[in-house]
């Protein structure tokens, strides 16, 4: 297989006043491949580019004590 993977993405890492300044992590992505590859929906069908996308976020809610890192985080993924 001969072709190139090509990601990118950006990342923001805020400290809301919604979550009481706690830090939080949000990213969006995204890649292009130009390797051929078969279609596995339909039998025999080659591609040469493939892309995907994703967003990931990450949220402190609360922390304990003196680790400013130990509480509780809410996180979410989604990849097309």
């Amino acid at each position: 297989v001969k072709g190139a993977t090509i990601p990118v993405e950006l990342a923001w890492k805020p400290k809301l006043a919604a979550f009481n300044g706690l830090p939080g992590e949000y990213k969006v992505g995204a890649l292009y491949s130009t390797a051929e590859a078969n279609d596995i929906k339909t039998a025999g069908k080659v591609h040469d580019g493939k892309q995907s996308f994703w967003i990931n976020a990450q949220q402190q809610l609360s922390h304990a004590g003196q680790d400013p890192k130990r509480g509780l985080y809410v996180s979410f993924n989604s990849v097309v």
